[in-house]
């Protein structure tokens, strides 16, 4: 059974503009500060990586991503150097692109191509799926959930290369009302920044497959191998603290915490309850509390609001995006104090 797949990073058929709700904080649906969700880092990976590590554990042959230019940035060269990469220039020839690459894959000899918009993040069996799609000889198959579909098809090729003129969105809107596919496993909508805080979580509870990237140096607490922690700082489980991460004298990291790669954590600062996305400077003797900040952008979860901080010893980014283990200094530490402060990761006092 030959399988491959097409990943659509965008809105669906019947969304294709962004849609700004107050109840996602004013971000577009399914992003955070205007990039997509799933290509964000959560844990040291993103959902997207996710997926596509878990389509070629099943035996995926090929992989079409489609997604706009301006995003190609965000992806990981692990993630690029898997896939084959379709860039379009803006989100209204996403799916003219996809049905493209989806019979472009039946022509290369796929018996069966599965098409995926992420969209949501669905701990699903792919294997299991493509079989029954296969033993119930369905044309096209739907996964639906108890609370709707997820915008996953499986499509026979032989219905595919038998209708040529007939458009993806009608075969697919056919579907959902002829064959499904019932799920009940991990799903998460991806759809709101609270969103993205419960999957991390419930990576970080163990209540699902999505695992940090990085070594458990102690039940709950997750340590990339290049990060450097102060000793005096302190991690309290469950917690993450990732690549190239900088975390200074008196800083408390956690519970229920992460921080993302390139991340500095200035002296006496407690992150509490919330996401430090990546690239991000949190200044001195700051108490995060449920929230997650990108930059010099805050989004206070439980008052449902953003505040933007235009004060780069407060709120900012880290020098660069990092791309190695070694974070830059600080902006108010001397040479003494640098020289000193520091000892490597799995040598750090937990709290």
């Amino acid at each position: 059974m030959t399988i491959s797949a097409t990943i659509v990073v965008g809105p669906g058929f019947e969304s294709a503009e962004a849609v700004v709700d107050a109840l996602v904080l004013s971000e577009p649906r399914e992003s955070i500060s205007g990039k997509p969700m799933v290509c964000a880092d959560l844990l040291g990976r993103s959902p997207l990586d996710c997926v596509i590590q878990k389509l070629l554990q099943t035996g995926v042959k090929s992989i079409t991503l489609v997604i706009e230019e301006k995003f190609s940035r965000l992806l990981r060269a692990k993630t690029a150097n898997a896939v084959r990469l379709d860039l379009v220039p803006d989100a209204s020839y996403l799916w003219s692109a996809a049905e493209g690459a989806v019979r472009e894959l039946v022509g290369h000899g796929a018996e069966m191509v599965l098409l995926y918009r992420l969209g949501a993040y669905v701990e699903i069996d792919f294997a299991n799926l493509a079989r029954t799609h296969r033993d119930a000889k369905h044309q096209v198959t739907a996964v639906n959930t108890d609370e709707g579909p997820v915008d996953l098809w499986v499509l026979s090729s032989r219905h595919l290369a038998k209708n040529p003129t007939i458009a993806l969105s009608d075969m697919l809107a056919a579907s959902a009302s002829n064959t499904s596919y019932s799920f009940s496993g991990y799903i998460n909508r991806l759809s709101s920044v609270h969103d993205a805080r419960a999957l991390v979580s419930d990576s970080l509870n163990g209540r699902c497959e999505y695992v940090p990237a990085g070594r458990q140096i102690e039940k709950g607490v997750w340590l990339h191998d290049d990060a450097r922690v102060h000793h005096g700082a302190k991690l309290s489980a469950p917690a993450y603290v990732g690549s190239g991460v900088t975390v200074r004298a008196r800083a408390l990291i956690g519970p229920h915490s992460s921080i993302e790669r390139g991340c500095e954590i200035a002296e006496g600062t407690i992150v509490d309850n919330a996401s430090v996305l990546a690239n991000t400077y949190l200044g001195r003797g700051l108490h995060v509390s449920e929230s997650v900040v990108d930059g010099g952008r805050l989004l206070a979860l439980r008052h449902g609001t953003v505040v933007e901080i235009d004060d780069g010893y407060l709120l900012g980014r880290t020098a660069a995006e990092v791309s190695h283990s070694v974070t830059t200094p600080s902006r108010n530490t001397s040479l003494a104090e640098r020289l000193l402060e520091f000892r490597f990761a799995p040598n750090f006092r937990q709290a």
